[in-house]
């Protein structure tokens, strides 16, 4: 679990001033002849002269502290009703580029559409909460790996995974080598020679000695080095996430700092930075590589909710009909699990992972006898689409509130003869 950090800055507070020469100041004293006596000063004169002085340069300061301040008193609205966020509806963008006065707006967030649209309509005074981002660097190293050397090892392992699946399914017909296309196999089964070129062409003939040789299909090591490169890909899908994390922290500093050193509010909040900015600061900031930040919405749940404020589920439920049960997670693993346990801690990973991200889960059923909303009736749903038995099938979607997720429920679905297939995921 995430340790809960909350900073708040504000845009008034006060910048340090950093003088970058010493004021120098001299005062030329005519020298009186040695043996003439110096007049005395009074102290009560000595005494008014200093005061003056002291006001003096204290309204110098704080003329310096006002000429420097006075853009930045930054006050978050009271009604939090009045900036503008994602909303819960907005749905996903087509993914085309966006910006807006140089800067660059998330073209996969659902609430794209909405912050380029309000950006343009909105007035000068109009508050945004945004998260802000860097564009990521495929150059950037971590742990000794760029993420262009993470790339490639997972295309690699991605080509050998995908030739060992389908070798396994080919292996006992190629150990015949040429004769499966001149005679044909004991079986009776028989290629055409493209078809056997082809094959060869797509394994390669280095990939293949290592498998079929001596008229034989080495099927076990085909297997182990199967489990191997699965084992591989959510090691190196694990790495990728690290090194993209690694990066988004080494840039939320700077982030941090660029935006509230020019106005804005920042708050850093279950693990997210905030930034609530007027539209007119936002339009009149400049920095050199401003095409690289790139801007999306920010969620209203993200900011009010704490760290923790999700459920955690026990694992004491069971029974669960596991073969029907597709857990999607967030870690590269299958989504079936093999013990009711593991069930239960899929769904408490996958909830974790998208908390303040979505208020809902969805859980899904196929079935095949046509469905009603009598059925799920022990499930506290939001919202319930069920389409209409086509040929075999009919489908279910429930949005469901955290909290409100029932796994007794969920159990006794699973049990049921005409239920096929469950699936549970976390709502975009």
């Amino acid at each position: 679990m995430r340790h809960k950090t909350e900073k708040s800055y504000t845009a008034g507070k006060t910048q340090e001033l950093k003088a970058t020469h010493a004021l120098d100041i001299r005062v030329e004293v005519k020298k009186e002849p040695n043996n003439k006596k110096k007049p005395e000063i009074h102290t009560s004169v000595k005494r008014t002269s200093f005061a003056s002085y002291a006001v003096f340069i204290l309204t110098i300061i704080l003329g310096a502290f006002s000429l420097f301040g006075c853009d930045n008193n930054f006050e978050l609205p009271a009604d939090i009703d009045s900036i503008v966020w994602a909303d819960k509806l907005d749905t996903a963008s087509n993914g085309m580029p966006m910006s807006w006065e140089g800067w660059r707006i998330e073209p996969y967030s659902p609430s794209s559409d909405k912050l380029q649209r309000e950006l343009k309509s909105a007035s000068p005074e109009q508050y945004f909460a945004l998260h802000i981002s860097k564009t990521f660097s495929d150059g950037f190293t971590y742990n000794g790996r760029t993420v262009s050397d993470i790339a490639a090892e997972m295309q690699e392992n991605e080509l050998i995974f995908n030739k060992l699946l389908q070798l396994l399914k080919a292996g006992d017909r190629l150990k015949y080598g040429e004769l499966i296309y001149t005679e044909g196999t004991p079986e009776g089964e028989k290629w055409t020679k493209s078809l056997y070129d082809k094959t060869i062409e797509y394994y390669g003939e280095d990939f293949l000695i290592n498998y079929v040789f001596g008229g034989e299909f080495d099927r076990a090591r085909a297997e182990a080095d199967l489990a191997s490169a699965e084992v591989k890909a959510k090691q190196l899908e694990e790495a990728r996430q690290e090194i993209y994390e690694a990066y988004h922290r080494s840039c939320a500093d700077e982030i941090e700092k660029i935006f509230s050193d020019f106005g804005a509010s920042t708050v850093t909040k279950n693990g997210k930075l905030f930034v609530f900015i007027r539209k007119e600061q936002l339009a009149t900031i400049e920095i050199s590589d401003k095409e690289s930040y790139i801007l999306s919405l920010a969620k209203r749940r993200n900011y009010e909710h704490e760290e923790g404020d999700i459920p955690v589920f026990e694992n004491s439920v069971t029974g669960f009909a596991l073969e029907k049960i597709y857990c999607q997670t967030f870690d590269g693993s299958q989504g079936y699990a093999e013990s009711d346990s593991e069930l239960i801690e899929k769904i408490n990973s996958m909830i974790e992972a998208g908390q303040f991200d979505t208020d809902s889960v969805i859980i899904s059923f196929s079935s095949s006898e046509e469905l009603t909303e009598e059925l799920f009736s022990g499930i506290r749903h939001e919202n319930i689409n069920i389409t209409p038995k086509y040929q075999t099938s009919s489908f279910a979607r429930l949005a469901v509130k955290y909290e409100n997720i029932d796994l007794e429920e969920i159990k006794k679905l699973s049990g049921m003869q005409e239920i096929k297939g469950i699936s549970i995921y976390l709502q975009k």
